[in-house]
């Protein structure tokens, strides 16, 4: 079972992601399963031909501060890639 709360696209051409962890994802904030309104922030690592998204409920980022943002982000920029 894949839990990640990372999405991408492996190419700017596509339509659709190829691969979109959806609403059932957790909430890297509170750590519970997404439910509306949610915002999602995209983001890319340097040298890397995917691009990449992640959801967090819209109030979870409101109140989130920069530290918890880069923790979550951190948590996939600081990681190897892998294929």
């Amino acid at each position: 079972m894949n839990v990640s709360i990372f999405g991408y696209f492996d190419d700017p051409s596509q339509q659709s992601a190829a691969y979109d962890p959806g609403l059932t994802a957790l909430c890297p904030h509170c750590l519970r399963v997404l439910d509306l309104p949610v915002i999602t922030i995209s983001l890319m690592r340097q040298g890397s031909p995917r691009s990449y998204f992640y959801r967090v409920h819209r109030s979870c980022h409101l109140r989130a501060n920069s530290t918890d943002i880069q923790r979550v982000e951190s948590s996939l920029i600081d990681a190897e890639e892998t294929p």
